[in-house]
């Protein structure tokens, strides 16, 4: 489980400060698949920043298993929780082959005795690799940087998956794609949450992506939680009603 405790966190520069949150507080249950909206501004990549410890907490406490993420390693608290994000080329080492990159998530990031490694684990890359249905079987010596924006996504995807956090953070991450990769790209992350059952949160500006996936959808506005709602809640909704919730005052 994951429980954001009484957060505050603002951003200060020479001229302004940005209060983005004041006391925020959410509950993220395990096997919950959370959907989060929000306009531009109103904290939603954020809260995956704070969650990641990439950012420090103001003020107030995120516990992972009722731990603080103050008191988890870093290196610890990445081997708990996999982040895909919007940009293709941040999941993927670019200049590295697709077999290398299901290597280096392997080994938690150490890269050594390639041929032998491969060898072991062929058989996994191979079938995780099938799944994708993007005809990448044969392209196991090629570098991430050579496939396209789908096909990123969706092997940093599957590398999230090889290794096996606790939690899946999804910031964005069918925003840069056609919306023929976003949909595949979708459907494999459903899959992959299904099959895992992971606590997965997911930021996306997709309103359709909102009602049709998670069960939960929560709405930030102004750094608050301003709408919480379960799948037969969200499951009434329609697009137009979200878009007139984005337009009504907390």
């Amino acid at each position: 489980m994951i429980e954001i405790r009484e957060i505050d966190k603002c951003f200060k520069t020479e001229y302004s400060t940005l209060q983005v949150y004041q006391g925020l507080n959410l509950k993220i249950f395990p096997n919950d698949f959370v959907v989060i909206i929000g306009a531009n501004g109103s904290g939603k990549s954020t809260l995956l920043n704070l969650i990641t410890h990439e950012i420090e907490i103001d003020k107030g406490d995120i516990l992972l298993d009722k731990s603080s993420i103050k008191q988890i390693k870093k290196h610890k608290l990445y081997q708990k929780i996999a982040r895909v994000h919007q940009n293709p080329e941040q999941g993927t080492a670019p200049n590295l082959t697709i077999m290398e990159n299901f290597l280096l998530t392997q080994n938690k990031g150490k890269l050594f005795n390639l041929n032998s490694l491969f060898s072991q684990n062929q058989q996994l890359f191979k079938e995780q690799v099938q799944t994708l249905e993007m005809g990448l079987e044969d392209k196991f010596d090629v570098k991430a940087k050579q496939l396209s924006g789908g096909q990123r996504q969706a092997l940093a995807l599957v590398m999230a998956s090889l290794s096996q956090p606790d939690v899946l953070l999804l910031d964005e991450h069918t925003a840069a794609l056609d919306p023929k990769s976003s949909k595949t790209i979708m459907e494999l992350t459903q899959r992959l949450v299904d099959e895992m059952n992971i606590t997965t949160l997911m930021v996306t500006h997709n309103l359709q992506h909102a009602l049709d996936y998670g069960n939960r959808l929560v709405m930030f506005k102004e750094g608050k939680v301003a709408l919480d709602l379960n799948k037969e809640e969200k499951d009434k909704l329609s697009i137009n009603d979200l878009r007139k919730l984005f337009s009504e005052d907390v």
